[in-house]
């Protein structure tokens, strides 16, 4: 069966990948195998991709670093059911921003690199994220970037929503991985119970 990364085993291998178990493990935890575990780090590698985040910041996203990341950006440039018009070259998205970390505006930056507005203001939200995931303040995020501080507010909104929902999504996660494994010990119990007495006897 070919399983879905939305399934209650997709949603357990990506949680315990964010925890940084690892994939194998995390694919263990899961009850699949590593190449199912695989797929879905892709599909959803590129699920954010498509949303507009950079490399680096699926990556923190998914809590997990690979070179397989960036193999996988070049080898899936419209990938399986990615919307192409959201693609473009890094070397547009870097004249953008050297236009607009330069001290130009983000409207002359994405008339510069030839981008439409949308595209802008998602790669400019993107690192905003990106700059909070590492560990940057709000304050220095958004005077690193020259966000207004209602755009600000507003991302920040967003951000907690979605780490909100990140965090009940992994704790159904774990509470179905214990579940499963609670029912897993119990078989496990009961294919190990006690011989009968007549069993332990003639061993002694």
């Amino acid at each position: 069966m070919h399983l879905q990364r939305e399934s209650a085993a997709g949603v357990r291998f990506l949680a315990a990948v964010k925890e940084g178990r690892g994939l194998k493990a995390s694919a263990r935890a899961a009850g699949v195998g590593k190449e199912t575990g695989y797929r879905w780090l892709r599909e959803s590698f590129l699920a954010l991709r498509e949303q507009g985040l950079g490399v680096e910041a699926a990556q923190a996203e998914l809590g997990h670093s690979s070179p397989l990341f960036a193999r996988w950006d070049q080898r899936y440039p419209h990938g399986d059911d990615r919307r192409h018009h959201l693609r473009v070259e890094p070397q547009v998205e870097q004249a953008l921003w050297g236009g607009f970390l330069a001290g130009g505006s983000l409207e002359a930056a994405r008339r510069g690199a030839g981008v439409g507005r949308s595209t802008a203001y998602r790669w400019w939200q993107a690192r905003y994220l990106a700059l909070r995931e590492d560990g940057v303040s709000v304050r220095a995020a958004a005077r690193q970037l020259r966000v207004p501080p209602e755009r600000v507010t507003a991302w920040e909104v967003e951000r907690r929503r979605v780490g909100e929902r990140a965090r009940r999504d992994r704790e159904a996660a774990e509470r179905r991985a214990v579940r499963d494994s609670a029912r897993h010990a119990e078989e496990l119990m009961r294919a190990r119970a006690p011989r009968s007495d007549r069993q332990l006897r003639d061993t002694r």
